[in-house]
C-alpha cells in the first residue's frame, strides 16, 4: 500500500541526511507526505479543470445572484484577494500578491492571471467567501474585508471576530463528505487559528520568564512556524520555544524551524514522488482510504486555549499589528 511506500522511503532519507534533531516527529512527516499526495491525487485527477474564463461561466448563476455587475476581470482580481490574502494570512504570500499586482501595472492587468488554473472543488470555497463579501449586512463582512484589504487592517480584528469568522467558516464544511479533512487543513493552514493560539500563550510565558524578550522578536519567531505544514505538531515547535532560555538554543531553533524541516519535507515529497513514477504506481489504486481520512482530522490540532484563561486579547493586537507592519516594511 501506499503508506508502506511512504514509510520506507523517508526512513531511507532521515538515515541519509539527518544529523540532529528536526523538532519534529519523523511520524508527523510520513503522515503529511501521505495526506498530500493523496490530497492532490483526490483533488486533481479526473477533476475538471477551469480556464479563467470557463470558471467564470460555470459560476454565472451563483455570480448573478450575488452581484450583478460581475465581469470577468472584477471577479479575478477578487479571487485573486481571497486566494493570497484570506486563505493564507500571513505576509510572505500577500507580499506575492503584491507582486503579482505590480506585474499587472507594467505589462496590463490581464498578466495578473496568465497560467492560472482553477478546479472544481474551487467552487464552493470560494462562493462561500462571496456572499460573506456581497452582504454589508453579514456578521463576518467586515472581518472579511479587514482581512483582504492590503491597508494594514488586521490589527483592528478582535480576537472574538477572528474566532467566531474561523469558525464560521468551519462550519460551512461538510462534515460528511468522506475527505473532509482536506477542507479542514486548508482552513487551519491558510488562517492558523489554533497555531494563533499557542503562539498568544508563548508570548504570555515570554514575559514571566527570565530571558523576556521583546514582543516583535517573539512574534517574529514564534510567526516562522506558519510556514511548517505539519497542523497537527506545529503546537509543539512553539512550545519547545518557550521553554528555551540560552540564545545558542534560540538560534538554533529558528534554523532547524526555518530551513531544516521544510527542507527534509520537500525531499522527501520529491523521494516519494521519484518512485511513484518511476514504478508508474497508480496512488488511488493502493489508497488507503481510513488511513488518509484520519489524518489532519480536527481533533489532532484542537487546542483548548481559551482568552483570558490562557492569554489575553492585547496580545492578539500585538500579532496581528506585527503582521500588518510586516508586509508594509517589506512592500
Amino acid at each position: 500500500m501506499l503508506y508502506s511506500i511512504v514509510d520506507e522511503r523517508i526512513e531511507e532519507l532521515y538515515e541519509e541526511i539527518v544529523k540532529g534533531d528536526l523538532l519534529v516527529s519523523l511520524d508527523s512527516i510520513k503522515d503529511f507526505v501521505y495526506f498530500i499526495i493523496g490530497a492532490e491525487e483526490l483533488q486533481y485527477k479526473n477533476q475538471t479543470e477551469f480556464s479563467l474564463s470557463s470558471f467564470t461561466r460555470e459560476l454565472s448563476e451563483e455570480l448573478a445572484e450575488l452581484d450583478d455587475k460581475v465581469d470577468l476581470y472584477d471577479f479575478f482580481q477578487e479571487y485573486d484577494k481571497v486566494a493570497y490574502h484570506y486563505t493564507n494570512l500571513n505576509y510572505g504570500n500577500q507580499l506575492e500578491a503584491k507582486a503579482r499586482a505590480r506585474e499587472e501595472k507594467e505589462k496590463g492587468k490581464q498578466s495578473r492571471f496568465e497560467g492560472k488554473k482553477l478546479y472544481g472543488f474551487h467552487k464552493d470555497e470560494f462562493l462561500d467567501l462571496m456572499e460573506i463579501k456581497s452582504d454589508s449586512d453579514h456578521v463576518y463582512h467586515k472581518t472579511y474585508k479587514r482581512i483582504v484589504s492590503e491597508k494594514g487592517y488586521l490589527s483592528r480584528i478582535t480576537f472574538s471576530e477572528y474566532k467566531g469568522f474561523y469558525e464560521y467558516l468551519f462550519d460551512l464544511i461538510n462534515r460528511d463528505d468522506p475527505f473532509s479533512n482536506i477542507r479542514y487543513y486548508k482552513l487551519e493552514k491558510r488562517m492558523n487559528f489554533e497555531l494563533k493560539k499557542a503562539i498568544l500563550v508563548a508570548m504570555k510565558k515570554n514575559r514571566q520568564s527570565k530571558f523576556k524578550l521583546r514582543n516583535d522578536v517573539v512574534a517574529e519567531d514564534l510567526l516562522m512556524v506558519t510556514k511548517i505544514p505539519l497542523i497537527s505538531e506545529r503546537h509543539r515547535l512553539v512550545e519547545i520555544y518557550s521553554e528555551l532560555d540560552i540564545f545558542e538554543d534560540i538560534l538554533k531553533w529558528r534554523y532547524i524551524v526555518d530551513v531544516s524541516i521544510n527542507r527534509f519535507i520537500n525531499y522527501a515529497i520529491q523521494r516519494v514522488r521519484f518512485y511513484l513514477e518511476k514504478e508508474k504506481y497508480n496512488v488511488l489504486d493502493n489508497f488507503d482510504k481510513d488511513k488518509f481520512q484520519s489524518i489532519y482530522s480536527p481533533d489532532t490540532f484542537f487546542l483548548d486555549y481559551k482568552m483570558r484563561r490562557d492569554f489575553n486579547a492585547s496580545d492578539f493586537k500585538i500579532l496581528m499589528k506585527y503582521i500588518d507592519d510586516n508586509t508594509k516594511r517589506k512592500k
